[in-house]
């Protein structure tokens, strides 16, 4: 056969055809984001290039990222209270700043203290519901009361 009378072969369609042209786009679509990271992002609602890469970007990236660029990490732990807090009087709020006192649990405090009086010492805190042994343990440093310790 000479090249003059080869006739051009027909492709045949294979079945895996379209989960190899699945396979390929996606690749291309993360190369190209991988390689670009700006690409794309030249619409409504992107800064222009140049605009928009202040400090806190670098911060919110390194807050929400492990140092080698995995998964979201976890958030650090809550700063602690700047001074002890006098369980009688301190505010929901405050008393979320607490170790292991979510804002539900400062809630669940105060509406026990509100209903059957003044702590007299920090071990009545395990009348609340949701404290333990384990979690006073941890926040007595941190709490006072007027009447007792």
């Amino acid at each position: 056969m000479t090249l003059a009378t080869a006739r051009p072969r027909r492709l045949a369609w294979a079945p895996e055809a379209p989960h190899l042209l699945a396979g390929l786009l996606l690749g291309l679509t993360l190369g190209v984001g991988t390689l670009l990271p700006a690409a794309g992002q030249r619409g409504a609602g992107f800064p222009p290039p140049g605009e928009g890469a202040g400090p806190a970007r670098p911060a919110l990236a390194a807050a929400s990222r492990d140092p080698l660029g995995g998964a979201p990490s976890r958030p650090g732990p809550k700063p602690a209270p700047a001074a002890v807090l006098d369980l009688n009087t301190a505010d929901a709020r405050a008393l979320a700043t607490l170790p292991g006192i979510g804002p539900a649990l400062a809630e669940r405090i105060v509406a026990e203290r509100t209903a059957r009086g003044p702590f007299a010492s920090p071990e009545e805190l395990l009348r609340v519901p949701g404290i333990g042994a384990g979690r006073l343990e941890r926040i007595r440093p941190l709490v006072r009361t007027a009447q007792g310790s």
